[in-house]
């Protein structure tokens, strides 16, 4: 039976007697309704109403007057047009004043201060001496931002783009990972390693920018979430092998080495002798590069290009996929169509035409259904044939 009040914790807070006993802007009480019961209903139904004790959360540190009060105002921000900030040190969510905006309030501040008010979730009791979620602003921002997307139904479109993405990816390939964000913590059975390789990965690519750098912090999500799964059935390969191809970036060298050691962890599982493992082996490698195109590529007839280092698919209207073309050093990357029949790219200083008339397209999504549906019977006739020799054995024993 589902509990009630339980699933209105965050609904408590707007009775009158609490609104009278947190300190927040009158003008940014509207918003604060709003955006509480958003998370109510987002947390009930996602069952994050448990993660934490959040009635002495509340009381601790939102409704009682104390040093560690929340103070929720609008204020201006030093070198920010809009938005907001949450300080643990001040104790305090400054929602930034919008000039353009008659009453001060800016027309998104209801995601602004969603985003806020879950920093302060999640860091104002945070206080571990284990490396954790917040020493790393990129997972801290991409989380908080992610989370706030999926409340308030927005989704990516703020200014931590590159953050949110990889935040998705994260929770696609972790169990449970608001509940444990919520707590400050990183969703990985490792929790020494794998945190510390993370925040170390992520703040080289806050200082450099640069593409090896947030690929290496893909690497680190996918090898954690590899050692994490557990890769049964066929069905369970699939699943993992679908969630790493909806990666953020390509990386296709490497991947093709995580194809091989997520074929060979199940394969671990799977009761054959070496020859049946090595001729399946392949068609599971196979299955994994056929998986990848259709998650590039949906349901759409592209051709696909490999142009210097980058990899890229057209469909005959001129729309692109997966890699974007870089720019160089007099020329920006870009995309061009006549509308008729030409495509130019220009990558890194050079240029490139396509004509659209020559491409020799493809349904990625054909040859998925048709590589999953083979190789499910084969692996099912595998799986009765073991079965039925072991039996056979058995019984010869006997």
């Amino acid at each position: 039976m589902t509990n009630i009040e339980n699933d209105n914790l965050f609904l408590n807070l707007l009775t009158e007697n609490n609104l009278k006993r947190i300190k927040i802007d009158s003008e940014l009480i509207p918003t604060f309704k709003i955006v509480i019961a958003k998370i109510n209903d987002f947390f009930s139904e996602n069952g994050l109403m448990n993660v934490k004790d959040w009635n002495s959360f509340f009381e601790e540190f939102l409704i009682s007057d104390n040093p560690d009060q929340l103070c929720i105002k609008l204020g201006r921000l030093d070198n920010v047009s809009h938005g907001g900030e949450y300080s643990k040190i001040n104790k305090e969510i400054v929602m930034n004043i919008d000039d353009t905006s008659p009453n001060g309030i800016s027309k998104g501040i209801c995601h602004d201060f969603c985003h806020e008010f879950i920093h302060f979730l999640v860091m104002h009791d945070s206080n571990s001496l284990n490396a954790k979620i917040s020493d790393s602003m990129f997972f801290n921002e991409g989380m908080t931002e992610y989370l706030t997307g999926c409340i308030m139904g927005t989704g990516n479109n703020s200014f931590y783009y590159r953050e949110y993405k990889m935040a998705e990816f994260y929770c696609k390939i972790t169990k449970n990972p608001f509940a444990y964000f919520l707590n400050d913590k990183f969703a990985f059975e490792d929790d020494y390693y794998a945190p510390m390789n993370l925040i170390r990965s992520s703040d080289k690519f806050q200082n450099d920018n640069k593409l090896d750098s947030y690929l290496s912090i893909q690497r680190e999500i996918i090898n954690n979430g590899i050692d994490d799964c557990s890769i049964n059935s066929f069905e369970d390969f699939a699943n993992i092998v679908t969630i790493i191809n909806q990666r953020p970036r390509y990386d296709g060298e490497y991947i093709n080495y995580i194809f091989e050691r997520i074929s060979n962890k199940y394969l671990e599982k799977m009761n054959l002798d070496e020859q049946q493992k090595n001729n399946i082996k392949d068609k599971l490698i196979t299955f994994c590069k056929v998986s990848n195109k259709y998650q590039l590529y949906d349901d759409n007839e592209v051709a696909e290009y490999l142009i210097d280092d980058l990899h890229i698919g057209f469909d005959k209207k001129g729309k692109h996929y997966n890699d974007f073309p870089l720019n160089g050093t007099s020329k920006r990357g870009q995309i061009g169509f006549d509308g008729v029949s030409k495509i130019t790219v220009t990558h890194r200083d050079k240029t490139y035409v396509i004509n659209t008339e020559k491409m020799n397209c493809k349904n990625w999504k054909e040859f998925y259904d048709k590589a999953y549906n083979d190789l499910e019977k084969e692996i099912d006739l595998l799986t009765m044939q073991t079965i039925e020799n072991n039996e056979s054995k058995t019984s010869f024993k006997r």
